[in-house]
């Protein structure tokens, strides 16, 4: 081992937990370093292929072993042991003890263009439908996402997903450099990815104006997307059945089975929101072989509500987890992760097993985007796209990318070169990084962030001073971000129907908060709150006394 690489070594590093309620991403001070132990050593740099030794999260389960990334960035073997595969003695060894090696992780979700938008005031109110907030209808006040522009403010984005573990990113919108973006222009996939670019469609019913509110198809009169449009997609990403009430839910009808011209679903649709849906719609995802496309923390943000993952989960449809944006979602996947976590277990009864969670940010998520071919596993064949995260401690593998924070993510590598990672590791060039990658402190944790080596002419202090202007690269995950959207439930009552629920989220006498009463609830331990569009009652399709949200056959 070369002397440099020594050096290096010499300064291991370990997490330490963050005290304060904010980081300013812009301040630089490696004056409070814990040098400890590092999660991952270097125990022989070799060629620009790498070995890396940990717990891999393979497709079936967890398991310690070996992946072997080649020195083109694709990945040659993942396995309890690579040595037999070719090429494997001459790869640099790196050696991650404690350490948890995911497949990148997948936004499938963000409307990244939006990225010099900070969070939206806190505010009580909640909304019925899209258009009730982005026009101000129906009596609503209007949330402002018209900030100004900021140079750099969606690389800052961007670096801000890289550094929770995400390689890729359908954000509708984007920039050449850092993450894929699997719905922008072919040069903004990045080296190595071969795939038709997704179609990310905000408006498939043509209703960006927000005058009408139908509640029948015959209302929806704008410029629709039909079937005939996207039968050559490997990958449509419409909105459909965003909020609570009629008319959300009429946007799932009349783009499904019902209006055949109209019809968006199959095997390459993946829902954005599906928040607005009945048992028997969530059959027709299972039946023609579509994806939910979940984004809680907005969803309960502006809705007080979200899609019913329990009853999607429970028929055998697949859900993908995407932020949706910096305004009412989360500024990361980590904190996405966070919101879909505490959901999952305080309002949903655990409906989502660990690995259906991790599945959603991975395979799930690769899926929905067209790429499961080349992204989203650790399997020989697919690209080198790796997160690797501090595992010290978790019993359950799984646990380490759920409940991870940014200075818990180790290495972050794309199609074998470094993004983001511990500052030891990183600045190795065996590592698939090397000086030139730039110091980061983050809460403690010394990193380099890859910023000036992926795009160039932009440096990192260029993305920490536009981040500055909006909102902070990261936070501590011992920190609750400042203005962070509400992922509590909770909604007052709602003048248009007023037999829908009302509710604070908080249990006393109703176990999950959705403002039924325990002794009235057909799903005491699942959160469902009658919805506006659920004419006066929890929504229970056959009517045999138990809810759609927890009943395993609810048609």
């Amino acid at each position: 081992m070369s002397a440099k690489v020594l050096s290096f070594l010499a300064l291991s590093l370990v997490a330490t937990a963050c005290t304060t309620m904010q980081v300013d991403s812009t301040a630089q001070s490696s004056s409070n370093l814990d040098d400890g132990e590092a999660r991952c050593t270097i125990t022989s740099a070799g060629d620009a292929g790498k070995v890396i030794t940990a717990t891999l999260l393979l497709p079936d389960a967890p398991a310690a072993g070996e992946l072997f990334i080649s020195s083109t960035g694709v990945i040659a073997c993942a396995a309890a042991s690579c040595a037999s595969t070719a090429g494997y003695d001459s790869a640099t060894k790196i050696s991650c003890p404690d350490a948890v090696v995911s497949p990148g992780l997948i936004n499938p979700h963000d409307h990244i263009s939006f990225a010099n938008n900070p969070p939206h005031p806190p505010t009580d109110e909640r909304f019925e439908q899209r258009h009730d907030w982005r026009k101000g209808r129906r009596g609503h006040t209007k949330i402002p996402v018209s900030a100004p522009a900021v140079t750099n403010a969606i690389e800052a984005a961007e670096l801000r997903f890289a550094m929770s573990g995400v390689t890729a990113i359908a954000g509708a919108g984007g920039a050449k450099g850092l993450v894929r973006n699997v719905d922008g222009s072919q040069d903004q996939l990045e080296s190595g990815l071969q795939m038709q670019s997704a179609d990310s469609d905000t408006f498939p019913l043509g209703d960006s104006a927000g005058s009408v509110f139908p509640t029948t198809c015959d209302g929806f009169t704008g410029s629709r997307r039909t079937t005939s449009d996207i039968a050559n997609k490997d990958a449509y990403l419409p909105h459909i059945a965003e909020g609570i009430d009629a008319t959300a839910h009429a946007e799932l009808v009349c783009q499904s089975g019902d209006q055949p011209t109209y019809d968006l679903f199959g095997v390459h649709t993946a829902v954005v929101h599906g928040v607005a849906v009945s048992a028997s719609d969530v059959q027709r995802y299972k039946d023609q072989g579509a994806i939910l496309v979940w984004s809680p923390r907005s969803n309960v943000d502006l809705y007080g509500n979200t899609a019913p993952i329990g009853m999607y989960a429970r028929m055998g449809v697949p859900i993908a987890l995407g932020t949706d944006w910096l305004p009412s979602g989360s500024m990361n996947m980590s904190r996405e992760l966070h919101c879909a976590d505490d959901l999952n277990t305080r309002y949903f009864d655990k409906a989502l097993t660990d690995k259906q969670l991790w599945e959603a940010v991975t395979v799930n998520a690769a899926n929905a985007v067209g790429g499961d071919s080349t992204i989203g596993q650790l399997k020989a064949g697919l690209l080198g796209d790796v997160a690797i995260f501090d595992g010290k401690g978790k019993a359950n593998p799984y646990r380490a990318v759920i409940e991870a924070g940014v200075e818990d993510t180790v290495l972050v590598l794309r199609g074998g070169k470094a993004l983001y990672g511990d500052r030891a590791l990183v600045a190795d060039p065996a590592s698939g990084g090397g000086a030139d990658c730039e110091d980061l402190d983050v809460c403690g944790v010394a990193k380099k962030a890859c910023v000036k080596r992926d795009l160039g002419a932009k440096t990192l202090a260029n993305l920490q001073t536009a981040a500055s202007k909006v909102y902070p690269l990261f936070f501590c995950k011992t920190a609750t971000p400042t203005n962070e959207p509400s992922c509590s439930p909770r909604r007052g009552a709602t003048a248009s129907a007023p037999a829908a629920s009302a509710y604070d989220g908080i249990a006393k006498g109703d176990q999950d908060g959705d403002g039924v009463a325990d002794a009235d609830d057909d799903c005491p331990s699942v959160f469902n709150p009658i919805r506006p569009m659920d004419d006066g009652k929890q929504a229970d399709q056959d009517n045999d006394g138990t809810g759609d949200a927890c009943d395993d056959t609810p048609l």
